[in-house]
């Protein structure tokens, strides 16, 4: 699963998702043990992110030459998903322990840490968004393994394993 942290020309995003953050295909909600509320609504953010990193992996690894339009849409998506992920964990009740949840409560006992993490997505997303003009396939693929890092890193530190979730 590591490979990729040594080589962004090996990474998976795919991989990268299912191993870090345990996403499933399936139907969100049922993906994500019942969830309601805003662990449902962290999950589909999630999910959103997932697919703008998926589609962006694919254009990298594609033989065409790279659509800048799509790019800049799916840049917008990872973008406007990273800026939503500090509201997206508020400390409440049903945010901590709703069905479904696996967020460990370090994202509230460390919160410098964990929203210093999330201005590090937000940067990496603006940085994507602003070179998607003239990027080129190697730069995007370095630039999504830089994401994917950035989410293996908080889910390792912020997120509880599916035997120790609630």
């Amino acid at each position: 699963m590591r490979r990729w942290l040594q080589s962004p020309n090996t990474f998976s995003w795919m991989a990268l998702v299912i191993a870090s953050t345990g996403l499933t295909l399936a139907p969100e909600a049922i993906g994500h043990g019942g969830a309601k509320g805003i662990v449902l609504e962290r999950h589909k953010s999630m999910i959103r992110l997932e697919r703008a990193g998926n589609a962006l992996y694919a254009m990298a690894e594609s033989t065409r030459a790279l659509k800048r339009k799509q790019l800049a849409r799916h840049a917008r998506v990872m973008l406007k998903e990273s800026k939503r992920m500090r509201s997206q964990f508020p400390d409440t009740k049903r945010s901590r322990r709703g069905k479904g949840s696996r967020t460990s409560d370090r994202v509230w006992s460390h919160r410098e840490e964990f929203d210093l993490m999330t201005d590090d997505l937000i940067e990496l997303a603006k940085s994507l968004g602003r070179a998607t003009a003239g990027v080129t396939k190697p730069d995007l693929r370095k630039r999504i393994a830089e994401i994917g890092q950035s989410c293996d890193s908080c889910h390792l530190r912020f997120r509880l394993s599916k035997k120790l979730a609630h």
